[in-house]
């Protein structure tokens, strides 16, 4: 890439985040649920469709992903582990829920859109958008139509989330803009110290023992070690989990910078179809589970519905509920998927045929 070229694609990675920042606080105006996360992925997605000259600022992603990671691990509360016995019922709730939304996934893409049954079974997959692509290109899969899809799973998941806690537990539970009431300016120095020490260091001691979401859970892990045994109390500023928000809801928006309008628009409408599937599930799986263990309906709704990891764990802290319980359950999630998705098509698929059969 040259130099100018370089500068050219920052300068749309900015304008990007700008168009994001102006939905956010128009959403924010409008006094709207989670309105910087929502506001910036409906704006972004706007100015692709018509296409504007933005790209995805995904350079500055990463980085952001650690910042979440800390705040994600300094919501950490300590008394949210006394109800750890109720997460022996929950957890393993993640297996039978990863299945069923495989399995209804996987039939409403080969029935309703058509495709070919591995592009149909990588697309139903409950997982990363980056991890069902590159296991369904290996497998033979249209990785194009895997990625749209769970780009648009994800964005319609993130989106319908905040409005679903509205209905189910009122408006005060979605008022929240951040982890922190506490501003910028109030924090001491220590505490930035603390912010940018953990995200580094978290984010390198992962990557080197190569876990999984590195850039998130190490700096998560480290955050909420720092904060169980004591050694700090330090808080995330409320503005910057709203520049995560941004960040995040820009990027999901920009992942359909590109592509036609007619393509987006059948993309969505297919999805949102899968997606009306999948919050069915997670709608049933909360319910159930909410009635067999003390946990509230609204925690196991935000820890089962199948957006992505980061966004998920953004949106607990920002809500601030529950946010050990959704982000273990998220990780779970992605887990068993991404763990389970290979050996289970091996199993289905025998020379590319389901049973062996044509």
């Amino acid at each position: 890439m040259t130099l100018g070229a370089e500068f050219t694609s920052l300068g749309r990675a900015a304008f990007a985040l700008a168009i994001g920042a102006a939905g956010g606080a128009f959403f924010a105006w409008a006094d709207l649920p989670l309105p910087w996360m929502l506001g910036s992925m409906s704006a972004a997605l706007l100015a692709a469709v018509v296409r504007l000259p933005i790209a995805s600022p995904r350079p500055i992603r990463a980085a952001m992903t650690a910042t979440i990671g800390v705040a994600l691990g300094a919501s950490l509360r300590p008394e949210a582990l006394d109800r750890l016995e109720a997460w022996a019922i929950t957890l393993p709730g993640v297996l039978g829920f990863s299945i069923c939304c495989a399995v209804a996934g996987s039939l409403y893409f080969r029935r309703i859109t058509g495709v070919d049954r591995v592009t149909a079974y990588f697309a139903g997959m409950p997982g990363g958008l980056v991890d069902m692509v590159i296991q369904g290109e290996a497998k033979g899969a249209n990785t194009e139509f895997v990625a749209l899809v769970h780009g648009s799973r994800i964005f319609l998941v993130v989106m319908m989330v905040p409005f679903l806690v509205v209905w189910f537990a009122g408006p005060m539970e979605a008022a929240g803009a951040a982890s922190s009431n506490i501003a910028a300016k109030m924090l001491p120095a220590v505490d930035w110290l603390w912010l940018v020490g953990m995200a580094g260091f978290g984010w390198g001691a992962a990557a080197a023992l190569r876990l999984p979401a590195a850039p998130l859970l190490g700096p998560m892990l480290g955050s909420a070690a720092v904060h169980l045994m004591g050694a700090s109390d330090f808080a995330v500023a409320r503005e910057v989990v709203i520049v995560a928000q941004v960040v995040v809801g820009t990027v999901i928006g920009c992942r359909f910078v590109g592509v036609a309008f007619p393509t987006v628009a059948r993309t969505l409408l297919v999805s949102g179809g899968y997606t009306a599937i999948l919050i069915a599930i997670t709608l049933a799986f909360a319910l159930a589970l909410s009635r067999v263990t003390e946990l509230g309906f609204v925690p196991i709704l935000l820890a089962y519905s199948p957006g992505g990891l980061a966004e998920m764990g953004l949106i607990a802290v920002s809500l601030q509920i529950e946010v050990a319980f959704v982000a273990a359950h998220h990780i779970a999630r992605v887990l068993v998927v991404m763990l389970g998705a290979t050996p289970a098509f091996a199993l289905l698929f025998r020379n590319g045929r389901p049973g062996g059969k044509s």
